[in-house]
């Protein structure tokens, strides 16, 4: 019999056991996937919302206003810089 299958699944239970977070509980013992995967995708939801807002920050500068209207120039292209 082939039992490579089987060695590899051991070995990556030996490697999950060693790489989990040694912390990690769930709610009676055992793994929720429902409540496990709405943890992980409010954190990137809130991790891009994040994102964004610093973003949007950085090109909204208060520190430096941009000019509503260019006196040294007619020019429309460079009007509102």
């Amino acid at each position: 019999m082939n039992y490579m299958f089987t060695a590899i699944l051991i070995i990556l239970m030996c490697l999950m056991a060693l790489f989990l977070e040694p912390g990690y509980k769930t709610k009676g013992g055992q793994m929720n996937f429902k409540w496990d995967l709405k943890k992980q995708i409010d954190e990137k939801r809130k991790s891009q919302s994040a994102t964004a807002q610093l973003r949007k920050r950085s090109m909204d500068s208060i520190a430096r206003p941009k000019a509503e209207k260019n006196i040294t120039s007619k020019d429309p292209r460079l009007q509102g810089i």
